[in-house]
């Protein structure tokens, strides 16, 4: 057991995979600069660099949007409104919801796809 003042050193902890075969599967630990670094190569080597840039922009610069545009717009719109605070806060959370749901909702849609 590890205690709460100890550090682990990562580099004398061995790159350890998931293991799986027929009669058993074990998970084990990897560091996670190397398999991100691991999984960031094989990402390259299946699709474009052009496509990847287009992804991390698209995914950054829309989502970072709306979500900026929703929080800038929604505050003095509700003060105009005259809707107090509180009905402000159920509102924009009833807004936000499918942003913070899209998770879960990725994960279920993956387990039950639609024929």
């Amino acid at each position: 057991s590890v205690s709460a003042g100890t550090r682990t050193d990562f580099r004398k902890t061995p790159d350890l995979n998931l293991n799986h075969n027929a009669t058993s599967c074990s998970l084990s630990w990897r560091h996670p600069i190397r398999s991100t670094n691991a999984f960031l190569t094989r990402l390259s080597s299946a699709f474009s660099t052009k496509f990847l840039s287009w992804l991390a922009i698209n995914n950054f610069a829309l989502y970072g949007g709306v979500m900026t545009l929703i929080w800038s717009v929604g505050l003095p719109l509700f003060k105009e409104l005259g809707i107090d605070a509180s009905r402000q806060q159920l509102y924009m959370t009833t807004v936000i919801s499918p942003f913070a749901l899209k998770p879960f909702i990725g994960v279920a849609s993956d387990l039950f796809p639609i024929k």
